[in-house]
């Protein structure tokens, strides 16, 4: 059974989060409910993108590899195909996501700023805790509307993703230039893998330097390099991470030796 998502509902979405985000430079918000059998719920402030998504299956694949933590979207044109169509269509910018596993389900809260909002990445980290907040709030005043949705699941078609593929790139690159690629233009050099690989492995910043031979100072600047490109807000999630990327099968750490 399927059903569409209605203009008044759009509309009063938009009211909440005129209200609730009016002191951030945030323009867009959207939530998607995943499901185990592969099906969906999205409500949003804005309709028209909505459409735009489902009607063109644009899939989800980001999103289910995720799991749990944050997402964010740069606006680089031709790197990802939803985040470039928003922004040259529907004025929706640098997209912001923020992923939380529940019993049965996986929801997403996507927020997006207009083109040419200055310090982005800022607006989304100074504002974490808020936009938590702001979740909370979307559900408990939303509860009734998203209710009303789960009776017309969406079917999820997947975009194409040869993960197996990426990851034998991936490996490639390491080897034959020390580089892990996150995205087009976005890497890891060989000293922020390794700090990054004996993290996650469990060593504090001390012990990595002394395997390492550099100072615990150093290997504290390499993860706070390597958060900034993975979008990682803390330590934990920078953990959580190398297991989403496949991390401790792509290489062993004597590689880059």
């Amino acid at each position: 059974m399927t059903c569409k998502f209605t203009l008044e509902d759009a509309l009063e979405i938009q009211g909440f989060c005129e209200r609730q985000l009016s002191h951030t430079p945030i323009n867009y918000f959207i939530y998607t409910r995943i499901y185990a059998d592969m099906s969906a719920i999205e409500v949003s402030s804005n309709i028209d993108w909505h459409r735009h998504i489902w009607e063109r299956n644009l899939g989800y694949t980001n999103m289910l590899r995720l799991k749990q933590g944050m997402l964010y979207w740069p606006s680089v044109d031709g790197l990802i195909q939803v985040a470039h169509m928003a922004k040259s269509k529907f004025n929706i910018d640098h997209r912001y996501d923020i992923t939380r596993k529940q019993s049965g389900y996986i929801e997403v809260f996507g927020f997006g700023t207009p083109v040419g909002c200055d310090d982005v990445l800022q607006t989304y980290f100074n504002r974490f805790n808020d936009l938590i907040e702001f979740g909370d709030l979307f559900i408990d005043q939303f509860a009734a509307m998203i209710k009303k949705y789960q009776h017309c699941r969406y079917p999820i078609k997947l975009a194409t993703c040869n993960s197996q593929s990426a990851a034998a790139t991936s490996l490639k690159k390491i080897k034959n230039e020390q580089r892990l690629y996150i995205e087009k233009n976005i890497y890891l050099t060989r000293r922020e893998i390794q700090c990054w690989f004996l993290t996650a492995k469990g060593l504090t910043a001390r012990k990595v330097s002394e395997k390492l031979n550099i100072s615990a100072k150093s290997v504290e600047s390499y993860l706070a390099t390597v958060k900034l490109k993975l979008r990682s807000p803390n330590r934990m999630d920078l953990i959580n991470k190398a297991t989403e990327f496949n991390l401790f099968n792509l290489f062993k750490l004597e590689e880059l030796d």
